[in-house]
């Protein structure tokens, strides 16, 4: 009698120690699928980046060209004679931001990926968006054309400072930095303003045309930022979704293969 319980209940664990196998090697399975949805996704991403990457290069010319025609060198010495206003945005920016960003982080728990991609947006500048809007609102551009360069220039060494800084607590290693576009962002600014200065110089009349033209598109900002914002977020939930989903059918997978092998072992 006794022997055969013995028997019983090693033939039981055997059966439960197989089906432990198999359910791992099923959660391999999916993680492996999840990561294949994952570079699909990713794959889609570097699809889109070229469409972007045209509509901003055809914003930029015509928003820095158009700001050309409404700025003139005394107003750009005059901040730069006077820097206190550039000083304080870019303490905000590249000491301010990223200590809210990482206190908000570690306070709520976001996954490291998650993270990363925080603390690299805190410090990243506005760019062309933020001329457009100050443009449109009848703002201070020169102001906002240098802030823009400046902070430019600086992201170039700030980025960098503040990923080491923060980002011991984060996986920092594999985390791409956008040092081409922020280097090329003054070359392009720069040269746009420039243009559109000498079309004002030279040419009142088309200067006023295409300033014109410019505030009768006020809308194309706004289409530009909701398409890319758009864009990524409903692919990062696509993929947040598709995640929890293999992650709830593993369980269930796993729980259902123990559940039978117990059966069958009884």
């Amino acid at each position: 009698m006794a022997g055969n319980l013995s028997a019983f209940y090693n033939n039981t664990e055997a059966t439960t120690l197989d089906a432990e196998i198999e359910a791992k090697n099923y959660s391999c399975y999916m993680k492996n699928d999840s990561k294949k949805f994952e570079y699909d996704i990713l794959q889609t991403n570097q699809s889109v980046i070229p469409v972007f990457e045209i509509l901003f290069l055809v914003l930029l010319i015509i928003t820095a060209s158009s700001i050309g025609t409404e700025i003139t060198w005394t107003q750009v010495k005059n901040h730069i004679k006077n820097p206190t206003s550039v000083v304080i945005v870019m303490v905000i920016q590249f000491f301010i931001k990223p200590l809210i960003a990482y206190v908000l982080m570690r306070s709520n728990a976001v996954d490291k990926e998650h993270a990363v991609i925080i603390l690299i947006i805190s410090c990243c500048p506005s760019e062309v968006l933020s001329n457009a809007f100050t443009y449109f609102c009848d703002g201070d551009l020169s102001l906002s054309i240098i802030l823009s360069a400046t902070s430019s220039v600086l992201a170039i060494f700030m980025l960098p400072l503040n990923l080491w800084v923060y980002g011991h607590s984060f996986d920092t290693k594999s985390a791409i930095s956008p040092y081409e576009s922020l280097s090329l962002y003054p070359v392009y600014i720069i040269s746009f303003l420039v243009l559109g200065m000498l079309l004002k110089w030279k040419f009142p009349s088309a200067a006023h045309l295409l300033s014109t033209a410019q505030r009768n598109t006020i809308l194309l900002p706004w289409l530009y930022a909701f398409i890319t914002t758009s864009s990524y977020a409903a692919f990062s939930v696509a993929y947040q979704i598709h995640k929890q989903y293999l992650q709830q059918r593993t369980k269930k997978e796993n729980g259902f293969e123990l559940t039978c092998a117990s059966q069958t072992a009884i």
